[in-house]
């Protein structure tokens, strides 16, 4: 007989996985922190039974009734109830193991997981269960009990423990198993890897239960590395974004961008778009970008290395700084008025307004103005600082060509009038007054 530990790995790891709305319950519903867990002790399998050795104890009556029960072309729903017949008909059969497996693949293929679940448990604590066995039973319960558990589960701890207990025990006795004779090396090495996903996915789910986001986040990733790109690696990336978003700092750019994974993934479980949708909006502002962040998830199983969120508190801040620098700007930009001195220089240092500037002033006459005198060049002339910033710099902006001899020392406030004579930008401002005049400020 083919190892039915190898068989049920395969048809459960195979099985299409329909997952219950209690999943998207587990947002709100945990379980209390978990305290340092006690070491998990297995038990040890009973010794593999020679099938040549095993017996019809009742004769005939046994052997018609179990090989109706296993006939492939009896429906499954009638096969489990066959099967229970003869377990409860036959509680002492050598079959008794094999009919109890035989009955979780019939509970599988009718539905009936919660059933399943409740035989594996069984399985496991027959006196006579051996290795393969132990295996099919921690690998159905591990499989489908997280996906049974409901909101407000009575029984939240009790079936946590269980599902510690076997997915914990399954990994060991998945590392001990020993390799069937028909099967080669590859495949026993790929089927080993996908039982221990089902023993990855169990353990995260366990651990983000008890908020232990850390562990929730190592034991699910492990979960995705086999094939993230198939639909039942859907539930297992909302399950890692919930725990990359529970956990501390917050991980919003990998927890959403898993979320987004699980609705790609599975896009006919609107819950996992929905609850996408509701962390985005939350902490981006609005839902601009969504469908880039879905593209981003379509294309491969990991962000891409440019990928990035804002929130909306990046944004708003972002916002006010461009708003405080195109302020800044436009204050940079706004002209003092036009009948001034900083005006005038303002609009003499813009090429596309010194022409008009220069002929409007020019056409005034003669103009008066308040500065400091920087220096005397010549007993005929002055340099004086009349704008702030020349102040400030002691630097000269005006010179002023005097009709006659002065006495003013620099660092004097005075008042000089003149004629707009000529200008030059560069290499530093300065406007040149004409038959000026200069009198100390009072």
């Amino acid at each position: 007989m083919k190892s039915l530990a190898m068989t049920l790995l395969t048809v459960s790891l195979s099985a299409p996985l329909v997952v219950s709305p209690a999943c998207f319950a587990q947002t709100t519903q945990t379980a209390a922190p978990a305290a340092t867990p006690a070491p998990i002790t297995c038990p040890s399998p009973a010794p593999t039974v020679d099938p040549t050795k095993k017996t019809w104890k009742h004769g005939d009556a046994e052997y018609n009734d179990y090989t109706a029960a296993v006939n492939p072309a009896t429906p499954p729903a009638q096969k489990v109830q066959l099967l229970t017949a003869f377990l409860q008909k036959y509680p002492d059969s050598d079959y008794f193991n094999e009919a109890l497996q035989l009955k979780i693949q019939a509970q599988n293929a009718a539905g009936q997981t919660a059933q399943a679940v409740d035989t594996a448990a069984t399985l496991l604590k027959s006196p006579t269960v051996d290795a393969n066995a132990q295996l099919t039973g921690y690998t159905i319960i591990s499989y489908f009990l997280p996906d049974l558990i409901q909101p407000n589960e009575p029984q939240l701890e009790s079936k946590l423990d269980l599902i510690t207990q076997a997915a914990t025990c399954g990994g060991r006795a998945l590392a001990s198993l020993a390799k069937p004779a028909a099967a080669t090396d590859a495949q026993f090495a790929q089927s080993k890897a996908q039982a221990q996903v089902v023993f990855d996915k169990a353990l995260g789910f366990v651990a983000l239960q008890h908020k232990n986001y850390p562990e929730a986040k190592t034991q699910l990733s492990k979960a995705l590395q086999l094939n993230p790109n198939d639909p039942s690696a859907g539930v297992v990336y909302y399950r890692l974004g919930l725990a990359q978003l529970s956990d501390k700092p917050i991980d919003y750019k990998n927890g959403i961008f898993s979320l987004a994974r699980a609705a790609v993934l599975v896009p006919q479980q609107a819950a996992f778009a929905t609850y996408l949708k509701q962390v985005y909006v939350a902490y981006h502002g609005s839902e601009q970008g969504l469908d880039q962040v879905m593209a981003a998830a379509k294309a491969g199983p990991t962000p891409p290395a440019n990928f990035n969120i804002q929130s909306k508190v990046d944004i708003e801040n972002a916002q006010a700084q461009a708003a405080a620098a195109a302020e800044a700007l436009r204050k940079a930009n706004q002209l003092p008025p036009a009948d001034s001195f900083p005006g005038l220089k303002a609009r003499l240092l813009k090429p596309d307004l010194a022409e008009a500037t220069w002929k409007q002033w020019k056409a005034q006459g003669a103009i008066e103005l308040d500065g400091v005198v920087i220096s005397s060049p010549t007993a005929r002339s002055l340099n004086v600082a009349v704008g702030r910033d020349a102040i400030e710099d002691k630097k000269a902006d005006v010179h002023v060509v005097l009709e006659g001899p002065h006495h003013v020392s620099p660092g004097s406030k005075v008042t000089i009038t003149g004629l707009l004579s000529e200008y030059r930008t560069s290499p530093d401002f300065m406007i040149t007054l004409a038959k000026g005049t200069v009198k100390i400020a009072r």
